[in-house]
């Protein structure tokens, strides 16, 4: 018997749920902002509003990440936007963190600052366990179960 290689990091591992979902008032707000600042959309958090079917909301500083923005469109004839989402559960995920950040294995993530799309370490979460960390992308990968 050869030996394999076993493939470790390097990228998204897993089959994330993708839904469409769409945005809540504050989330159209922020991403009308992000389109005329010329931001890429892809690549924020989100999470589940309450208020209404499939809808999501902006991710609020320190909070657990619970969903990652993958694609958008505008609907011309009412002015909302769908979004294509990826559930962050049972994968795992590479995300970025701000430059300055010093990240920890084996620790948990929040949602790091008001733009909601970096990850930091947390003491107290429950989610997203740092498994591998890319100091020189600025990226972790974190297990999501």
């Amino acid at each position: 018997m050869s030996n394999t290689a076993r493939l470790m990091g390097g990228g998204d591992v897993g089959e994330p749920l993708q839904l469409t979902v769409q945005a809540d008032a504050t989330l159209k707000a922020a991403i009308d902002a992000m389109v005329l600042a010329g931001t890429v959309v892809n690549g924020h958090f989100v999470k589940w509003s309450g208020a209404a079917n499939y809808q999501v909301s902006l991710q609020a500083d320190t909070e657990a990440p619970a969903m990652i923005i993958t694609s958008w469109r505008e609907n011309k004839a009412d002015s909302t936007y769908d979004l294509g989402v990826e559930v962050l559960q049972n994968i795992v995920k590479t995300l970025p963190y701000r430059t300055g950040t010093s990240m920890t294995l084996g620790s948990k993530v929040r949602v790091e600052g008001s733009d909601y799309k970096y990850v930091e370490n947390d003491g107290s979460a429950t989610v997203g366990t740092v498994i591998s960390i890319n100091t020189s992308a600025e990226t972790v990968d974190c297990l999501f179960s």
